[in-house]
């Protein structure tokens, strides 16, 4: 019988996706965190069929793959910490001289032109983020769209922002 990627795949989802974003909201303590770990599991199994053993029972697979993007995402999360971090100490020494609170206005008067560059929706939601300190799902809600939306226009508009002040710099 002719291998149905479509058919195997979602027989997998519907016996282990439960299992899943159960075991990741375990370790996230996060439900939307927990759905986009499960989803991104999911996709990986998907790109990954064509090599996925029909015999065996999936689910050891979809575990080792939940665990490590879990994983990936508390690096992700740390590095990002710690350049803030960085960021933040950096920041304050700079404050320390006339002419490096000079630079520090400039900046923030580059990163402000930028910003106003931005299109208006990803303006918007640029300005809750950095401006009102909401999170993604405070937004999502604040304006009626997904967090993924949200998680999508704040990364388009920091590329955004970077490429602009690379371009000055």
């Amino acid at each position: 019988m002719p291998f149905n990627k479509e058919k195997l795949f979602e027989k997998i989802f519907d016996q282990t996706h439960g299992k899943i974003y159960n075991f990741v909201l375990h370790l996230t303590n996060d439900s939307f965190r927990a759905e986009e770990i499960t989803q991104n599991c999911f996709i990986k199994l998907w790109l990954n069929m064509d090599q996925l053993d029909h015999t065996k029972d999936p689910f050891p697979l979809l575990f080792v793959y939940a665990k490590n993007l879990f994983f990936d995402e508390v690096r992700k999360m740390k590095n990002e910490y710690q350049l803030l971090s960085e960021i933040k100490s950096k920041g304050e020494a700079v404050t320390n001289s006339t002419e490096e609170k000079f630079r520090l206005n400039e900046l923030n008067s580059l990163i402000n032109n930028a910003v106003e560059k931005l299109p208006e929706k990803r303006k918007v939601i640029y300005k809750l983020s950095r401006e009102e300190g909401l999170n993604h799902n405070e937004i999502a809600d604040k304006i009626g769209i997904s967090p993924n939306t949200v998680k999508n226009q704040i990364t388009d508009a920091l590329k955004f922002i970077k490429d602009e002040l690379s371009s000055t710099y």
